[in-house]
This record gives C-alpha cells, sequence and structure tokens, in this order.
C-alpha cells in the first residue's frame, strides 16, 4: 500500500515485531516528528468509537433501512404512474405532464433498486 502524505501528516503500512501495524507521523516544528506506531484493528476501532466511519453491523442497518425505504418509495411511484395513466380524466384536463413525469420517475427509482440484493414486495394497494 502506498503511503499517505498530507501537508505534516504521513501514514503507511509496517511490519513490526508483532505482525502487521500502521505508523502515523505528525511534524510539529522543523525537526520534530512525532510517531505512533498502532495495529490497524485499533485505528479501525477509534475510527469507529468517534463516529468517523460506521460499524459493520450499524452500516448493514443503515444500509437495510435505507433499501427497505427506497423500495416503498420506488413502488409508491410507480403506482402513482400507473394510476395516471388508467384512471386520469385526460377528457377534461390535460396531465400529459403529470403522466410522462410520473412514468420518468418511476423509471428512474426503478433503477435505483434495480441492483439490490433483497426486495421485499409491497402488500399490495386496496
Amino acid at each position: 500500500m502506498q503511503e499517505l502524505l498530507h501537508y505534516h501528516f504521513t501514514a503507511k503500512e509496517i511490519t513490526d515485531a508483532h505482525g502487521p501495524a500502521i505508523m502515523l507521523e505528525q511534524q510539529e516544528g522543523i525537526e520534530d516528528t512525532q510517531a505512533i506506531v498502532i495495529h490497524p484493528w485499533q485505528l479501525r476501532a477509534a475510527c469507529e468509537h468517534l463516529g468517523i466511519i460506521a460499524s459493520d453491523k450499524e452500516a448493514e442497518r443503515t444500509i437495510a433501512t435505507l433499501s427497505r425505504r427506497l423500495n416503498v418509495l420506488t413502488q409508491r411511484v410507480e403506482h402513482l404512474a400507473d394510476y395516471l395513466e388508467t384512471h386520469s380524466d385526460t377528457r377534461h384536463t390535460d396531465l400529459s405532464y403529470a403522466q410522462t413525469y410520473a412514468r420518468a420517475t418511476a423509471e428512474i427509482a426503478a433503477e435505483f433498486v434495480a441492483e439490490m440484493v433483497s426486495l421485499a414486495p409491497l402488500p399490495s394497494d386496496a
């Protein structure tokens, strides 16, 4: 892995007597450099604890929640587009813009959920 260099901060992978490690260095003055060597899991645990990155379980719950909500939204937009196409009174009102917009939105929403693995079907609307 390449060394990360950001202004006066560096991070690089190393191998010490205990196995894989990460060395973090920060230059404070002209010649004063502070360094710490930590295990990769320690860095991950610190980042999770501070909220910089999500833990795997938290990320899985968030992804599941967002997938479920996006699926529900997709199905509702599809239902709206179908309803506008089949039940609108187009003899008295020009709904061509609303119908086209709803259908296009339904297609976009369907694309958003196309790659999701588990899509729970919505109960049918009565």
